[in-house]
């Protein structure tokens, strides 16, 4: 299943709206600087929170918010987005440290966008204001190795000694 991994909010004046942003929700926002644009990345909140996080960019769609989902393989997500009905409209292309990326309409029109991240993992490379909010497995610590029953003394001095005598009598003879 795929899920909303990052939303765009599109804006006439990107920076003006992000000054919004800030004071209206108290969201952290940072320029991007991509080939040819300027993006912003929004933090909205902690990563231990519900939630995701998104970016601002200028105003290149008619729609207001792009929600983007996260796919294991975009060429086979574009084929079955297709064959539902829906349409290429920009990409694919690369996204340095972020992914695959390219944006598609449903039947109806409505836009969302569609990645694929580095093959690392979600966004494994990303500038850390552009990170999931997954959480990285906890790492495995090694078994300890199981304790050695206590040996029983009785025993061991009736263990054979090199000379082919027990313990008891080499002492014996070495007296």
């Amino acid at each position: 299943m795929s899920r909303v991994v990052h939303f765009e909010i599109l804006s006439k004046d990107p920076a003006k709206s992000a000054e919004f942003y800030k004071a209206a929700l108290g969201w952290k926002i940072n320029a991007w600087d991509m080939p040819g644009q300027t993006n912003w990345m929004v933090t909205t909140g902690p990563k231990t929170a519900v939630g995701i996080d998104g970016g601002m960019m200028s105003a290149s769609f008619p729609q207001a918010v792009i929600n983007t989902i996260e796919v294991k393989s975009l060429t086979a997500a574009q084929a079955s987005i297709e064959k539902a009905g829906g349409k290429l409209v920009q990409g694919p292309y690369d996204i340095p440290n972020v992914g695959k990326h390219a944006y598609f309409s449903d039947p109806e029109g409505t836009l969302f966008g569609v990645l694929q991240p580095p093959a690392r993992g979600t966004m494994a490379n990303a500038p850390a204001s552009t990170k999931r909010t997954a959480r990285k497995a906890a790492p495995k610590r090694k078994a300890k190795p199981a304790k050695k029953a206590p040996k029983n003394t009785a025993a061991r001095g009736k263990a054979k000694s090199k000379r082919g005598g027990t313990k008891a009598k080499a002492k014996s003879r070495r007296s």
